[in-house]
C-alpha cells in the first residue's frame, strides 16, 4: 500500500501534501497548518532534484 506523498513540517509537524512533481517543479512549500514557508534551493538541491526527476520518469514507465 502506498502512502499518500508528501513531507512532515519541521516546524509542526503536519502533513505536507506535495507530490514529486510538485516538488521537483516549486521553489517554494507553504505547510496549510502553520504557514512555514519551506524554500528549496534549486542550486545546492540539484542532484537531489535530479535524482527525483529521473525516480520519477522511471516511475512513469513502469505504470505504463
Amino acid at each position: 500500500m502506498m502512502n499518500n506523498p508528501g513531507l512532515n513540517c519541521p516546524k509542526c509537524g503536519q502533513k505536507i501534501a506535495i507530490s514529486i512533481e510538485q516538488l521537483i517543479s516549486k521553489s517554494e512549500i507553504i505547510c496549510p497548518a502553520c504557514g512555514l514557508q519551506l524554500n528549496v534551493d534549486g542550486e545546492k538541491s540539484a542532484n537531489a532534484l535530479g535524482a527525483l526527476k529521473t525516480f520519477n520518469e522511471k516511475l512513469k514507465s513502469a505504470k505504463q
